[in-house]
């Protein structure tokens, strides 16, 4: 489960020069450290996920806005074009 180096040594002969309680305090040491730079990550991707859904959620209701005011548009053009026939007939 180790790596074969560490750093640009090989772990054998790491394991020779420091003693087995202190390789394991190594290990833990850099496990622990990863772990808090993992979870740390992990928040602030949730963090920047969240504040992307929330801008989505603004998004849609300006799209909505404006396919509403498209709409109103297109019944203002119609309305202009059929005027002057509607008021023919009556």
């Amino acid at each position: 489960m180790l790596p074969d180096k560490v750093g640009s040594f090989p772990v054998g002969l790491v394991k020779q020069l420091v003693s087995l309680t202190r390789f394991e305090e190594l290990v833990q040491y850099a496990y622990d450290h990863f772990d808090a730079l993992y979870h740390g990550w992990q928040d602030d991707l949730a963090d920047e996920f969240g504040k992307w859904k929330q801008m989505q959620t603004g998004q849609g209701l300006v799209e909505y806005t404006l396919i509403l005011v498209l709409v109103a548009i297109v019944v203002l053009v119609i309305t202009s074009r059929l005027a002057p026939a509607v008021g023919n007939v009556f």
